[in-house]
């Protein structure tokens, strides 16, 4: 009789399985990045470009950012996509703001015009519950206190909080794309 082998399963949560997956320059990894990408921002991605993952430095003083993921898409947009499987000692909301306000910083002003920055859009996904009273996927931007009117729209923050979802055994085909990804991670 022959003995049966186990094959143990890659964790996509693993930072070094999740680079694996979406920052090759190949059609697949092109494919599930613009796939994860559109399920946050509600938008289709037609194309996404891996840039550095170490957003520069100006300050030697400043704190190094070496980031999961990093990507400009078409229409010339920041993504930045960070993987957190467990809580850090630091404060993970200061940790992505600044991530977002470097990544807003450094770019290039066309024309010295501030209406030419483009959209950053920072996608954190949690493997622990960072926010109690939101849904699983809590968006957040920059507006009034007093009357949600919108300052700009330049800085998103999604975190996707995957222990608020229920553990199921299959992807169902009627779930939508954001669902499916928080299943398979």
């Amino acid at each position: 009789m022959k003995k049966k082998e186990t094959v143990e399963l890659l964790d996509p949560k693993s930072d070094v399985v999740f680079k694996a997956i979406f920052s090759q320059d190949n059609e697949l990894a092109h494919g599930a990045r613009n796939s994860l990408i559109s399920s946050f921002i509600g938008r289709k991605v037609k194309e996404s470009v891996v840039a550095e993952n170490e957003l520069s430095q100006v300050d030697i003083h400043a704190k190094k950012v070496r980031l999961d993921l990093h990507c400009v898409l078409d229409d010339k947009s920041h993504v930045i996509v960070e993987m957190q499987s467990r809580p850090t000692v630091d404060d993970i909301k200061n940790r992505v703001t600044y991530y977002g306000s470097r990544s807003l910083g450094n770019q290039k002003v066309s024309g010295g015009f501030y209406a030419n920055l483009k959209p950053v859009y920072i996608l954190m996904l949690n493997d622990y519950i960072l926010f109690p009273n939101e849904p699983y996927l809590a968006h957040f931007s920059i507006s009034s206190k007093n009357t949600g009117a919108s300052l700009c729209d330049l800085l998103h923050f999604y975190f996707l909080q995957l222990k608020k979802i229920p553990k199921t055994c299959k992807i169902k085909t009627d779930m939508d794309a954001l669902l499916q990804w928080t299943y398979f991670f």
